[in-house]
C-alpha cells in the first residue's frame, strides 16, 4: 500500500493568504453625514470617509431614498465633488448635491443617502447609511446591489 502525505500547512496558508487578499481589497465607506445648507440655496453637503487597503482609486456612487431606505430611486444627478471615478481613499470626502435645483419645492424628513465605493470594473464594497448601518455591496454591470 502506498502512503501519501499532504502538506496541510501549505494548504491552510494558501487559503488564509487568498481570503486575506480578498478581504483587503474591498473598500470601506464610513462616517457618512449630510445636511442641507441654511442659506436657502437647497444645497446638501455630504461628507464621508473611504478606506481601501491597497490604495486603489475608487468609483464613488451616491444613492438617495425619499422613503427612509425602502427604495433607492430618488434622483441625485446634480452632485459634484468626491463622486464618480478616480476618487482616492481618505477622510473628509465631500459631495455637493444641488438638491434645491433638482427637486424644487420638495420637503421630506425621509431622505436617506448611501455612498458606495467600488474599485471599478465590478467588485464589492460597502456603504453606510445615516444611522451607521454598514451594508455590503456588489457591482453587477452598471448597477450596485446590496
Amino acid at each position: 500500500m502506498k502512503k501519501t502525505q499532504t502538506n496541510y500547512t501549505q494548504i491552510i496558508i494558501a487559503l488564509f493568504f487568498a481570503t486575506g487578499l480578498l478581504a483587503q481589497t474591498a473598500p470601506d465607506v464610513s462616517n457618512v453625514t449630510f445636511a442641507q445648507r441654511t442659506d436657502g440655496t437647497g444645497i446638501v453637503d455630504i461628507y464621508y470617509d473611504v478606506a481601501d487597503a491597497d490604495g486603489d482609486a475608487l468609483s464613488i456612487t451616491l444613492s438617495v431614498s425619499d422613503d427612509g431606505g425602502s427604495s433607492w430611486n430618488f434622483a441625485s444627478t446634480q452632485a459634484t465633488g468626491d463622486i464618480g471615478s478616480g476618487i482616492t481613499p481618505g477622510t473628509g470626502k465631500h459631495i455637493v448635491w444641488d438638491f434645491g435645483n433638482e427637486h424644487p419645492d420638495t420637503y421630506s424628513n425621509q431622505i436617506v443617502v448611501k455612498i458606495t465605493a467600488d474599485e471599478g470594473g465590478g467588485g464589492s464594497g460597502s456603504c453606510v447609511d445615516i444611522d451607521g448601518n454598514v451594508y455590503q455591496t456588489v457591482e453587477i454591470g452598471d448597477q450596485v446591489w446590496m
